[in-house]
């Protein structure tokens, strides 16, 4: 007989019908015989309804039906123990503290069970949502916490209360407290949040010190008293030192001082460096129609054909003649050692005369030991053609160096030149000498103008002109 069914009441499963009892072999009627034709056997007739067999089949079905009855019953009680066995809580265990850590123990928390007692069975609803994670898990720093266990009533408020702020909206999982109502307003207040020191101290902070008081204003000062008045006069300034003696004048460079004493040591000798200053007065010979008298005659001058060769002139203080005399103002070049010497004439040798013979201004007639006039000594007989000057008694009168044009200008210039010098015509030759050192980027000491005296012996020859 089956259990009424009714609200609360509980449903168990339909237990199988117990198979039919087969009667006894004793009470069947034998099978009948097979006829010859008919090879399969016949079904076995139904027993009549008065039958011994019948009533003892209704027996063992009432008795199997009695002891289903009873076993569920019985069945019932035993599986609430063993449910009840199966929800109960596993007793806590301890985590060992890590090393330094001054909190105790941690306890794993009971698992929390329904208001019956009963395991929370996991919803069918939403199998995926994931479980609200504990705090303990979250202290611990763990991502995901495995599934909860069956709450008991009050484990249930408690962690309601715990996980309500942050797991209000998945009340979905809270349906083995009671629903959301449980959640939304716990009965007892929620229990402390718990709190994790950390592993390791922080440093300690050294307290802060108390702010200085300000300094306290120094205490007014009386009025200064009036300022005495001097007992004595005041010192008076000292003296301003003397005016200082002025300054020499500047030393003279050493081109004016190795002129100088070329000119004060000259001699005959075929050293030209001893023999004294070689110098070139200007004239119509270089390219002087043009202002530039530095230069060789053009081609197309009048004067070209003599742009092979220049007349010169030795001086020292025993020969103090050039050709154009002082009273005609005409300055000239001072020229380096380096100029190649033609031919020496001990007087006026004529070489302008001489320029169209093919010899560049000198005759083809030299002077020998015997004859010393109307001849020419060659460039190494320097010393015999001033000699032939003296012997003569042409102190009075210049020697004539016809000069190698190439070996001066243009191809040497601006060294080839070592100075200006003037004769009383300053202005003419520092025009000229100004427009020389521009033309070749020169500094003025570096080819300086200078004022030549032949005729008083008590001052030098060269000196730097000033003015």
């Amino acid at each position: 007989m089956r259990p009424p069914q009714g609200k609360g009441s509980r449903s168990y499963a339909k237990l199988p019908k117990p198979p039919e009892a087969t009667p006894p072999a004793e009470h069947a009627e034998p099978p009948p015989r097979k006829p010859a034709k008919r090879p399969r056997a016949r079904k076995p007739a139904a027993a009549p309804p008065g039958a011994r067999g019948s009533d003892g089949s209704r027996v063992r079905v009432a008795a199997w039906l009695l002891l289903a009855v009873a076993a569920a019953c019985l069945g019932s009680g035993a599986m609430l123990a063993l449910l009840e066995a199966r929800a109960a809580p596993p007793a806590p265990t301890a985590r060992a503290a890590p090393a330094g850590a001054r909190h105790a123990p941690l306890l794993t928390p009971p698992a929390p069970r329904s208001s019956r007692g009963e395991a929370r069975p996991s919803s069918p609803s939403s199998p995926s949502s994931p479980s609200p994670p504990s705090s303990l898990a979250a202290a611990r720093g763990s991502p995901h916490q495995p599934p909860l266990a069956p709450l008991r009533p009050r484990a249930c408020e408690e962690w309601c209360a715990t996980h309500r702020s942050a797991w209000a909206v998945k009340c979905a999982n809270f349906r083995s407290c009671g629903g959301c109502a449980q959640c939304s307003a716990p009965s007892s207040p929620p229990p402390a949040a718990l709190h994790l020191p950390p592993a390791v101290a922080p440093p300690a902070v050294p307290p802060t010190p108390p702010p200085t008081p300000p300094p306290s204003p120094p205490p007014a000062s009386p009025p200064a008293s009036p300022p005495t008045p001097p007992t004595s006069p005041p010192t008076p300034p000292p003296a301003p030192p003397p005016a200082s003696p002025p300054s020499p004048p500047p030393a003279a460079p050493p081109l004016i001082e190795r002129l100088n004493h070329r000119f004060d040591h000259g001699h005959p000798t075929n050293d030209m460096a001893a023999a004294g200053v070689l110098v070139r007065q200007f004239d119509h010979l270089s390219a002087w129609d043009i202002g530039e008298p530095w230069l060789p005659c053009p081609e197309n001058l009048w004067c070209g054909r003599y742009r092979f060769s220049w007349p010169s002139t030795i001086i020292n203080a025993q020969s103090r003649k050039v050709y154009y005399h002082a009273g005609q103002q005409r300055g000239g070049l001072v020229l380096a050692l380096t100029a190649r010497v033609l031919c020496v004439y001990p007087g006026d040798g004529n070489s302008m005369g001489n320029a169209d013979n093919g010899l560049a201004g000198c005759i083809a007639t030299q002077c020998n030991q015997f004859q010393d006039w109307n001849c020419v000594f060659p460039p190494d007989y320097l010393k015999e053609a001033l000699e032939a000057q003296q012997r003569r008694g042409n102190r009075k009168e210049h020697n004539e160096v016809v000069l190698d044009v190439s070996s001066i200008s243009p191809s040497f210039l601006p060294h080839s030149i070592l100075a200006f010098f003037h004769m009383g015509d300053i202005g003419v030759v520092r025009g000229l000498q100004q427009k020389f050192i521009r033309a070749y980027g020169l500094e003025d000491w570096e080819c300086p103008l200078l004022a030549l005296n032949l005729y008083d012996s008590s001052r030098p020859a060269f000196s730097l002109e000033t003015k």
